[in-house]
């Protein structure tokens, strides 16, 4: 994304004595590229808010659609499978000021609105709480949009992250038996498996007395293809994307 209209800037490298020593080849000591700066996402001062609203509306695949909200660590803040077609969804979310990546991705590669197929017409945006848009995102976007900003605002709130980074199933992909396994996987669980259309084909409830605990998933019975797995633990639901061979 090209961002807001600031001029194209420049991001430059150079090496200096490496090792603290001389270099014998000075011919490859620079490296330079060019960017545009992201879009900066405000409210009036007067009205300041760290609020803002992703706003989706799901075609007739609605199990083809995720949207990740992501901090500037890589964190995932929020992520959102569908299963309602034709269907808008609003999700609030409270953030802090800094900079933050939104990635829209459909697992079949034709985006919300695309004229050879009849899956029908979808949009993402990004709102404020007040009903204005931040973002509105072009629809016939095949397989990802990755949207980088920056969030400004003083109200600053203890917004807990999301980190799937030490949750993991595997082997991904499988012939059909997937294990789920991590490290804050303790206690109440569920798990429910999807299918690109949005239809469920798994429900799973466990309790997980450790980390060393994991959840079989079987989809020996199921067609080849992708497939969400949406799982809940306490307050916390996130996915994961499942490929059966």
């Amino acid at each position: 994304d090209n961002g807001d209209e600031d001029a194209m800037m420049t991001f430059e490298a150079r090496i200096i004595n490496p090792n603290n020593g001389i270099d014998q080849n000075e011919s490859n000591n620079a490296a330079s590229s060019h960017f545009f700066r992201p879009p900066t996402y405000s409210y009036d001062e007067d009205e300041d808010d760290n609020r803002i609203i992703i706003e989706t509306r799901t075609n007739a695949s609605p199990g083809e659609t995720m949207v990740q909200l992501k901090n500037i660590y890589g964190a995932t803040h929020w992520t959102s499978n569908y299963t309602q077609a034709n269907t808008v969804y609003r999700d609030t979310l409270t953030l802090n000021a800094g900079c933050y990546l939104l990635d829209i991705t459909d697992s079949a590669e034709d985006g919300l609105n695309f004229f050879a197929n009849n899956d029908g017409v979808g949009y993402v945006r990004i709102r404020e709480v007040d009903g204005w848009y931040f973002e509105s995102f072009q629809n016939n976007f095949g397989k990802e949009i990755k949207h980088y900003f920056n969030f400004e605002t003083n109200i600053y709130d203890n917004v807990p992250e999301l980190d799937k980074a030490d949750v993991r199933i595997y082997p991904n992909p499988s012939t059909g038996k997937f294990y789920l396994q991590g490290i804050d996987l303790k206690g109440e669980i569920s798990v429910v498996v999807y299918d690109v259309s949005g239809k469920a084909v798994k429900l799973i409830s466990a309790r997980l007395k450790d980390s060393a605990s994991r959840i079989e998933i079987d989809l020996e019975n199921q067609s080849t293809g992708l497939y969400n797995a949406v799982i809940t633990l306490g307050d916390k639901t996130f996915s994961k994307r499942l490929m059966k061979e």
